[in-house]
């Protein structure tokens, strides 16, 4: 088959890539550059034209906090505390705080134009930048050009870059790990010290958002840094190179880690076993997503997944699914060092996935460090996918290293091996359409699992379709460059109608109101629930927000004050003392031994309103559950009280509790019984900074309804004064007869805390607090 003028005959799977150092080298890398962004913005259009948006946590957590910190430092207040969900919660002690990424930078560029459409796409970038790394790799190692642009593009949209946009930090680490990986690579070719802490620079930022994918790529890079330093012939010059980059990396991220170790003690995601683990647990049958993208439900019909319908989606297109089989049946090395490698960590991941269902999983939580730290086994599907896309790279390379065509292309018959394989392949498709139907069938999903089938038909009818239009192509000279546009295209459409266009991983604006206020910044309609909130709420004079979409994180985006919110971090005592819920879906219950809703721990936190979603409210009949009929209950029992009903309009009406706010208040003992209305009012409410003027008659405890937490420190009349736990949850010091001001400061990182007070500020350098809003 001739490709182009002057090129010897070769099969079409094995076209010449360029050789090069980067993407910017030879005119083909350019030509490659432009089809990649093609086929990116193609199946990427519908957030491109901003007509969806990436729903579940990326809208309903993960903007919102990065809206909080991009909205803190333009108003000129650290973002290390927020005190607008669960009544104050550290940042920096949050494993996802989205302060250290990408989407800071824009956003803090963009101003009031950092909207959610402008999130989406940043989150959007970071697959890209991925897949243009991978594709650095495989272009200076003579991967041949369709197996280099397929590894490219299954970076980019495969699998989790498509199902999984919602884990916003996950994807920041996703997207970056092959960036790492190639600045590795590099370092491994001239190991020079600018290049290793660079290297040290990019890992400490791609770790400052610490999750389980930071962890996998971390262990995974660590693999190929050994590998690197086994084949070199400079083994110590290298080694000690990536010993210095490690240590830059090591050094950069000791302040957030340490503040993240201290939070994570105190806080509810510390008691992690093995038993949560069960249900983030891959079933084998979730593989099948591979050749089925729809097969759980996500586009249409009963959802009917294994762990999560966002989780089971393993999908990468037909076209590397193809190459693949293509190499199964071609006369390539398969007992060559990479590949093997490639295999033992593909198995590894996929066994980890596994999570308790086989015995890897709990050994490597049960016994190395580390591993507990973290719950989902399904995680590693990150890490899948990007095996996925390098697989691609080594098996494409061996390809371009054997100059025989596949086996049965040389008039030879197929290899036992092959035949063997071909066999089973035969075997275990039945077998996988009697699996697959069975467990349909249990969940009365049996017509989503039909239509799956029947798309499979049209796409594989498609695919051939392309492959004749490619064959009759290669018979013209020069057309290598349209045939690669035109399989692009095809990739991308494959992977946009997979679950990019339409479905559960990519819903329109028009369908959720929160969404559509995201749109833009600008300040809410004066008849609105955020209006008449930012109106009337303060730190002590809370709102608890029971269902909808503003029971989440939306209250750090229009900044009022929430006692509940939407974070999987929240500190134990908070917890246990007040309760911490994601109101949206779970029923606000209150603890053992409080007396409900007019607890007097209530009246100290500042909660004042309770704002209760309308339909909720309604009859039992047209809402049954858990959480709606808890949250009739909530509302009754509060009007039983003596609550008032102050506003209300389609979607919320707001009750007001009985009593008075004892947000303020000193006491002589250690009870909440004897709490007293405080003489004192507050001059500075900001982030990480409370100011309180104070006129005592005599000395006493001042108590204040803000949560207690390891970094906040008191200044009393320019004195260091130590805060101490008041009924274990809020913050007390010793309050002096006579005027008096309280200066407190939150400084997050432990080990950069050194005590002193001047003109009654607490001072900890190298962070000093910057102006007020």
């Amino acid at each position: 088959m001739n490709l182009d003028e002057g090129r010897v005959m070769v099969p079409f799977w094995t076209i010449e890539t360029a050789r090069g150092n980067g993407l910017f080298g030879p005119p083909v890398a350019n030509q490659d550059l432009l089809l990649l962004t093609l086929a990116w913005l193609l199946a990427s259009l519908p957030w491109v034209l901003g007509d969806h948006f990436i729903p579940y946590d990326s809208v309903g957590e993960f903007y919102p906090q990065s809206r909080f910190v991009v909205d803190s430092i333009r108003h000129g207040d650290w973002p290390w505390w927020n005190p607008y969900q669960y009544s104050g919660l550290p940042v920096l002690g949050d494993p996802q705080n989205m302060l250290f990424t990408l989407h800071t930078l824009v956003g803090t560029l963009l101003g009031p134009g950092y909207t959610l459409q402008a999130f989406d796409l940043v989150t959007l970038v970071h697959p890209f930048i991925g897949g243009l790394a991978i594709y650095a790799i495989g272009s200076s190692r003579g991967v041949p050009r369709v197996w280099l642009l397929s590894a490219a593009l299954v970076f980019m949209l495969g699998g989790v870059a498509t199902s999984r946009l919602q884990h916003v930090p996950q994807i920041i680490a996703y997207g970056l790990l092959p960036v790492l990986l190639w600045l590795l690579l590099m370092l491994e070719s001239k190991p020079a010290i600018g290049r290793a802490m660079l290297l040290g620079l990019s890992g400490a930022i791609w770790a400052a958002n610490a999750n389980q994918v930071v962890f996998l790529g971390g262990l995974l890079l660590a693999v190929f840094a050994v590998l690197t330093v086994a084949r070199s012939e400079n083994r110590l010059r290298l080694a000690a190179m990536y010993g210095v980059a490690a240590s830059v990396s090591l050094a950069l991220l000791a302040p957030v880690y340490s503040a993240i170790i201290e939070i994570i003690a105190l806080s509810t995601r510390s008691d992690f076993t093995l038993t949560d683990s069960a249900h983030p647990s891959f079933s084998p049958i979730v593989f099948a997503s591979l050749f089925f993208p729809a097969l759980f439900g996500n586009l249409n019909g009963k959802i009917w997944s294994v762990t999560d319908i966002t989780q089971d989606f393993l999908y990468i297109g037909i076209i590397p699914i193809s190459l693949y089989l293509l190499a199964f049946f071609s006369c390539m090395r398969w007992r060559t060092t990479a590949v093997l490698t490639w295999l033992t960590l593909l198995l590894f991941f996929v066994l980890f996935s596994l999570g308790v269902k086989t015995p890897l999983y709990p050994f490597l939580f049960n016994h190395i460090p580390g591993f507990d730290f973290f719950r989902r086994p399904v995680d590693a599907a990150y890490l899948l996918n990007l095996l996925f896309a390098l697989g691609l790279l080594v098996i494409g390379r061996e390809t371009a290293r054997s100059t025989a065509l596949p086996c049965g292309d040389t008039g030879h018959q197929l290899s036992a091996s092959s035949r063997h394989l071909l066999f089973a392949i035969a075997l275990s498709i039945p077998l996988l359409a009697f699996v697959l139907g069975a467990a349909a069938q249990s969940k009365d999903a049996l017509p989503v699992l039909l239509e799956n089938y029947g798309w499979l038909v049209v796409r594989v009818g498609l695919f051939a379709i392309l492959l004749w239009w490619i064959k009759k192509q290669l018979t013209s000279p020069n057309r290598s460059f349209w045939i690669l546009i035109v399989a692009g295209i095809f990739f991308a459409v494959d992977l946009g109608a997979a679950g990019r266009y339409s479905g559960l991983f990519s819903q329109r604006y028009s369908k959720i109101a929160l969404a559509r206020a995201y749109q833009h910044t600008q300040p809410p309609e004066s008849n609105s629930l955020d209006a008449w909130l930012q109106s009337n709420t303060a730190p002590w004079a809370r709102v608890e927000i029971i269902g909808g979409g503003e029971s989440m994180g939306h209250s750090s985006v229009a900044r009022w004050y929430n006692t509940q919110g939407y974070n999987p971090i929240q500190l134990r005592r908070y917890a246990e003392q007040i309760g911490s819920f994601v109101t949206f879906n779970e029923p606000r219950t209150f603890v053992d031994g409080s007396e409900g809703p007019l607890d007097q721990r209530f009246d100290v936190l500042g909660l004042r309103y309770v704002a209760f979603m309308t339909k909720w409210a309604q009859a039992s009949e047209k809402d049954p559950s858990p959480a709606s009929e808890q949250a009739r209950r909530y509302r009754d029992e509060l009007a039983s009280g003596g609550a008032r009903k102050l506003f209300s309009d389609d979607r919320y009406e707001v009750w007001e509790r009985p009593g008075a706010s004892r947000w303020l208040a000193v006491s002589d003992s250690a009870s909440i019984d004897g709490l007293e209305s405080a003489p004192c009012e507050v001059e500075e409410f900001c982030n990480t900074r409370l100011t309180i003027k104070c006129r005592s008659p005599v000395e006493t405890t001042l108590v204040i309804g803000e949560v207690y937490a390891p970094g906040w420190f008191a200044c009393v009349n320019g004195t260091p004064t130590p805060i101490e736990p008041f009924a274990d949850l809020f913050r007390a010091v010793t309050l002096p007869a006579g005027p008096s001001t309280i200066s407190m400061t939150y400084h997050p990182v432990p080990f950069l805390r050194h005590f002193g007070c001047s003109n009654g500020l607490f001072i900890a350098r190298p962070d000093l607090p910057l102006s007020g809003e």
